[in-house]
């Protein structure tokens, strides 16, 4: 049994073990799942916090995904709880809630307050949505695990605020360089992003585990129905 982990950025992807694709795209993840097959695919990446009480660090477990405008989407109910009872052994702050996924970042803390009364999502980013709906499209069943990044009291830097994805990031530091008042804001950040990095890498081994564990139990043939010769049928 294989378990795909999938992180949008290759900051991201460079942090974590195992099988890792660095892909934003829906159609990167599924062309690589058309010539090597998962059973289950990890969404795993920073985001915007909008729980006030989750702190840079804090996982948000995802057990229900929101967009403005779509359908909601959720997971298995049996991945979440393998990959709750594997965060708990950590000892690492986390939360099972709703993801918010957005088509730009949060960049206000008033923005962050708004998306929390009007979503309650503990966490807020731009790529677990449209990941997890074309998975669920070809059946591929998914989960996603998020470590927050800027918790929901600070606003973002300025130029932070415009980010689409890694090609924006030498423009972000030319800008950067331009407002000095900012510079402080761009340093915290970049302890923030530490510390959010290093709670998903110690994460993401652990749910992979569990997730793994959970296909075995599934396959493996019970003496009973060894017994009565009957065929085994896996519950994905």
């Amino acid at each position: 049994m294989r378990t795909l982990v999938v992180a949008p950025t290759l900051r991201e992807a460079r942090m974590l073990s195992g099988d890792v694709l660095a892909a934003r795209s829906p159609d990167a993840v599924l062309a690589r799942l058309a010539q090597q097959p998962a059973d289950v695919v990890l969404i795993a990446g920073i985001c915007g916090g909008l729980d006030p009480s989750l702190a840079p660090g804090a996982l948000v477990l995802s057990r229900r995904l929101v967009a403005c405008g779509r359908p909601d989407l959720a997971p298995p109910d049996v991945l979440v709880e393998a990959a709750r009872r594997a965060l708990r052994t950590l000892r690492r702050p986390f939360v099972s809630s709703t993801l918010l996924s957005v088509d730009q970042p949060l960049a206000t803390r008033r923005g962050k307050t708004d998306a929390w009364n009007t979503h309650g999502a503990a966490g807020v980013d731009m790529e677990t949505y449209t990941l997890a709906e074309a998975l669920a499209g070809r059946g591929v069943p998914w989960l996603a695990l998020r470590a927050v990044l800027d918790p929901a009291s600070a606003a973002l830097p300025t130029a932070v605020a415009g980010w689409r994805g890694e090609q924006d990031e030498r423009a972000i530091a030319r800008a950067a360089l331009r407002r000095p008042f900012d510079w402080p804001a761009y340093v915290r950040l970049a302890l923030q992003s530490r510390t959010a990095l290093g709670a998903l890498a110690r994460a993401v081994p652990a749910v992979v585990r569990a997730i793994d564990e959970i296909q075995d139990l599934a396959q493996a043939p019970s003496p009973d129905a060894a017994q009565r010769d009957l065929p085994i049928i896996a519950v994905r």
